[in-house]
Parts: structure tokens; sequence; C-alpha cells
């Protein structure tokens, strides 16, 4: 009697378990602290020395981003990579490696003559693997001058100022959210995925493009610290329109 009072108290554990956390049994943590987890944990080792061999392997890691996105938002559906993404406030990791690239390039040109000669060797071969790296830096100084022209696309970089080259945080998280704002506007209809479960869209997808502003998604985030699992679980099931909890 004793055993298998023991069994049916451990079947009701698991399945309370299961019950309260959705997919997200083994993950007993908010969204909000598993994202720190994420950035600070996995991707500072999955983007090291990013600039040297992630730009052609990022397809690689596409299901893995997804999974674990999903896991940290908690979510018993599916909802789009997307909405993922700014639901935990985690770029794409595009994104992310662009922005170590820019860092990267940037320290090489701040450095002394030796090390920004070579940076001005590879801008002169187009074949170089570092060469992309070079246009998307010069595309960020553009952006931080308010010089996005096509005629400076064609200046070489040792014709800039010494002083274009120092970056500040802000203006590479400010580049950032613009490209994902870019991003989510071009793929609005992915966002917004038509689904025939999903409930009825009440606005179209032009409206809803004017509402994209990732910059204020990560400074004040859906999922706060202080709210519980399950909290965070039903708000994404509702962004994601497939909550039968809110049908009405």
């Amino acid at each position: 009697r004793g055993k298998e009072r023991g069994r049916q108290q451990k079947r009701h554990r698991e399945g309370k378990g299961k019950k309260s956390s959705g997919i997200n049994a083994e993950w007993p943590l908010r969204p909000g602290s598993l994202s720190i987890l994420f950035k600070t944990v996995v991707l500072s080792k999955l983007l090291y020395a990013s600039p040297v061999w992630l730009s052609n392997n990022i397809d690689v890691f596409k299901d893995f981003m997804s999974k674990a996105l999903l896991r940290i938002t908690g979510a018993q559906f599916h909802p789009t990579k997307y909405l993922k993404e700014i639901l935990v406030g985690i770029p794409p990791l595009k994104l992310l490696h662009e922005q170590i690239v820019i860092k990267f390039i940037l320290k090489c040109l701040f450095q002394g003559d030796n090390v920004a000669g070579r940076i001005f060797q590879v801008e002169c071969t187009p074949q170089h693997p570092f060469n992309s790296h070079i246009r998307l830096t010069k595309e960020f100084i553009y952006f931080t001058n308010n010089e996005l022209n096509s005629r400076f696309s064609r200046t070489s970089l040792i014709e800039f100022d010494r002083e274009l080259f120092v970056y500040h945080k802000d203006k590479i998280l400010e580049y950032t959210c613009k490209k994902w704002d870019d991003l989510l506007k071009e793929n609005i209809s992915s966002v917004c995925k038509d689904d025939p479960y999903n409930l009825n869209q009440l606005h179209s997808d032009e409206h809803l493009q004017g509402y994209i502003n990732t910059w204020n998604s990560l400074k004040n985030p859906l999922f706060k610290r202080h709210e519980s699992r399950i909290d965070n679980t039903n708000l994404a099931d509702f962004l994601h329109g497939h909550s039968l909890r809110f049908q009405d």
C-alpha cells in the first residue's frame, strides 16, 4: 500500500509540473531569467570569433535558435521566429553577428598604423572574406553621421577621420534596431502568420508596420521579470493568436 501511494504521488507531481509549466517542464526559470542566461552563457560562446567563421554558417544554427527561443518563451504553440525574438528581446543571430563584426573592424581601425593598414589592404581586395565586413562597417559609419548616401559607398576607409572609428554601445544598438525594424516590415506577413486556427486579424499589414519599434521592445520587454511563467506562457499564446482562452 505504501509503494502504491508513493507511485500515485509521483504521477501527481509529474502531471502537475507538466500542466503548470507547459512545454517548459524542465525549464523552471522565468523567460526574463532564461533570456539573460542564454545571452551570457550560450550566445557569448556562439559569437566568439564570429567575424572569422560565422558569416557562412548562420543557417547551421537556424533550428537551434528556433528551439531555444521557443523554450525561453514558454509558448505552448509555435509562434514565428520573428515574434519569439521580439518576446525574449534577442535580435536575429545575423544582426548579433553584425554587431561583433562592426566592433571588431572599428577596433582594428582605431589601433596603430600596422593593424589599420592591414584593414586598408583588405578593402582593396574584393575577393577577401573580410571585404563584406568592411562594407558593413562603412554603412554603420554613414548611419552614425547621418550620411547615408550612395556616393559615400565609393569612399575608401583611409579617407575617413580617425575619430569616426570610435563607436558607442547605444549607437550600435540603435543601428541594430533599425535593421531589425526593416527586417520585420519586410516580413510582416510572416510575423502575422496566416493560420486557419488563429484568431482573425483586426488590422492590415500596412497598419501594423507603423507599430514596429524594436528599440522600445528591448527597453520595455513584454516579459516582465516579476511575472510568473504561466502568465508569460499565456501572453505568448495570446500574441500568437492561437489561444482559445482569449477567443471571446
